[in-house]
């Protein structure tokens, strides 16, 4: 970015009047020296915010991450978003059999039951109605050897095998209590019913059958090619549930009774579940029509900054020019402050929906990377970031103009000396909310690295927040929610 002289000078003039003794402060008060009343100097750098929407990159979750289930309607700085998963279950072995004569048989009921690991949003008051529906059987069906990324569409049969009205405040209780023949429920289950009876029929009666779908994997799939869950995208609809395919919570269960020659009529049941030859995937849909985001994404100053867990999440673009013009100092604290601003038509919706944890880091226009933050800021190896919470990414509450909020610090101190001393480049920095995400160690190492040593950062699709971009007003009611670099320092 080229500035023009004057607006540089301007830039120096705001610096030079802003350098006052440092006053008390809650932000790098512990690194302050002693001789802070001779000479250590505090001063705030603007930045400049841009809004952008992540459209090019792609989310692929793996087959041991928790999945989105659910939707919202009703998020008035976000829009909506809505979890569909496709998946599918087998039998755990071939030629497979039921129990008991065929002639004997009879099937009581089926019942597709899904592990449900959290719930994120509006849970006391707002229920979710899930419909089951079986996929096409095509050629485009679910591979268990591919990962799909969160855009990719699986069409369905317009036939409902069931459903069910979900309590998401309820699913998180161990209810220890029995089902259908003594099978014992442990909680944290979402329970459909299918009731379908020509799909019942189809999945009950074709065991014994030569070349039927219980012959080998490849035969099942063909005749039953997986299932797809979709809740209701009703506009009060104000959650999503974190569900896992791996769980062995997660499974059909056919409940049937049979006759042997001899004793009495058996009840049982059987469980079809996530196998290693099983697919599956995870559709999310965001749709930001008529929410607050949809008017920030093209301004290239912007007063507010959107962010939101990915995929298909806003994410930020930050410029500090001050940094170019900052002349050699000893750098004691350099923070990049963010101050969350609350929704204030009711105080309790950014209680519903948390704040993510965010990741900075520099980006070149040259080479289109984004790369971790040079000069040891953070501190990171091929296994991903080791000081992330130091860094700064995680939330902390604070009480601004007696308003509960949240804020992130990252602590910039190396980078800024850096760029003061050796007058290192003052890139541009992105910010965003990763799910499992890599950057490159620099601008011209060939290798990423992953943010976290653990995988993910935050759950798919869970937190967003709304924060104060470089553009606000240093006066009024919003000042003290500005996105500001502030820099504790010493005179050479």
């Amino acid at each position: 970015m080229n500035l023009r002289p004057a607006f540089l000078l301007t830039i120096f003039i705001c610096i030079l009047a802003a350098c006052t003794k440092i006053e008390s402060t809650d932000i790098g008060a512990g690194l302050i020296p002693p001789v802070d009343n001779i000479n250590t100097f505090d001063v705030s750098l603007d930045a400049i915010t841009h809004n952008l929407l992540d459209t090019a990159s792609r989310v692929r979750p793996l087959r041991s991450d928790n999945l989105i289930l659910g939707h919202i309607g009703n998020d008035p700085l976000f829009g909506k978003t809505t979890g569909i998963i496709n998946l599918q279950l087998h039998p755990t072995f071939y030629k497979y059999f039921f129990n008991g004569p065929q002639a004997t048989r009879q099937l009581d009921s089926i019942v597709l039951v899904v592990s449900c690991r959290g719930v994120w949003g509006d849970t006391p008051f707002n229920s979710q109605t899930l419909k089951v529906y079986e996929l096409n059987q095509s050629s485009d069906t679910l591979k268990s050897t591919e990962l799909y990324d969160t855009r990719r569409v699986f069409q369905r049969q317009p036939t409902v095998l069931g459903s069910a009205v979900v309590n998401p405040a309820r699913l998180l209780v161990d209810t220890g209590g029995l089902m259908p023949n003594k099978e014992k429920v442990l909680g944290n289950q979402i329970r459909i019913r299918i009731t379908d009876p020509t799909f019942g029929n189809k999945l009950f009666t074709d065991d014994s059958l030569p070349g039927g779908a219980y012959t080998n994997d490849t035969f099942f799939k063909k005749k039953f090619p997986g299932f797809a869950i979709v809740p209701d995208q009703s506009p009060s609809g104000s959650n999503l549930m974190l569900v896992n395919m791996s769980d062995t919570n997660t499974k059909l269960a056919i409940y049937y009774s049979y006759q042997l020659p001899t004793g009495p009529r058996e009840s049982t049941v059987a469980y079809f579940r996530f196998t290693a030859a099983a697919g599956f995937s995870n559709q999310i849909i965001r749709d930001a029509v008529g929410a607050q985001v949809s008017d920030h994404l093209s301004a290239t100053e912007d007063s507010l900054v959107y962010l939101q867990t990915r995929p298909d999440a806003p994410y930020a673009k930050i410029r500090i020019p001050g940094l170019d013009t900052l002349s050699n100092r000893i750098v004691h604290r350099a923070e990049l402050v963010i101050t969350q601003v609350p929704y204030a038509p009711t105080g309790t919706m950014d209680q519903f929906y948390s704040p993510p944890l965010l990741f900075l880091a520099p980006y070149s226009n040259d080479s289109l990377r984004r790369f971790m933050l040079p000069g040891g800021d953070l501190d990171f190896n091929i296994q991903g970031v080791n000081n992330y919470q130091d860094f700064g990414g995680f939330p902390f509450k604070r009480t601004v103009n007696g308003t509960g909020t949240v804020s992130y610090i990252f602590n910039l101190t190396r980078h800024v000396q850096n760029i003061a001393t050796r007058k290192n480049r003052n890139y541009d920095l992105v910010m965003w909310a990763p799910f499992d995400d890599y950057v490159y160690a620099t601008e011209n190492f060939s290798t990423q690295v992953p943010i976290s040593g653990s995988g993910i950062v935050n759950p798919l699709a869970i937190g967003r927040v709304r924060v104060g971009g470089g553009s606000l007003s240093q006066a009024g009611p919003n000042a003290n929610y500005r996105m500001r670099l502030r820099i504790i320092y010493t005179r050479l």
